[in-house]
């Protein structure tokens, strides 16, 4: 017998920030964060939540893009 079971992955998904040095070793610390988490649906370009969140600017209009520097910084 045959279970077609499906699953979403999609919907219910978290985004958080932290410097690019936090490495694999600061992994624990950053799943125990308790703020700064965006929701987010995937696809989904990083900027998307935080354009969501108002927390950049839109960076396609004029010179907007460079207040979204900080973002490259960032392991996400």
């Amino acid at each position: 017998m045959t279970s077609n079971v499906r699953l979403d992955l999609n919907a219910d998904w978290q985004l958080t920030w932290e410097n690019v040095s936090c490495g694999v070793s600061g992994a624990s610390a950053v799943s125990a964060k308790m703020e700064n988490w965006l929701h987010c649906a995937l696809p989904v370009d990083v900027h998307m939540p935080l354009l969501e969140a108002g927390l950049i600017p839109e960076p396609l209009v004029g010179d907007q893009s460079f207040a979204s520097e900080w973002i490259e910084r960032r392991s996400w």
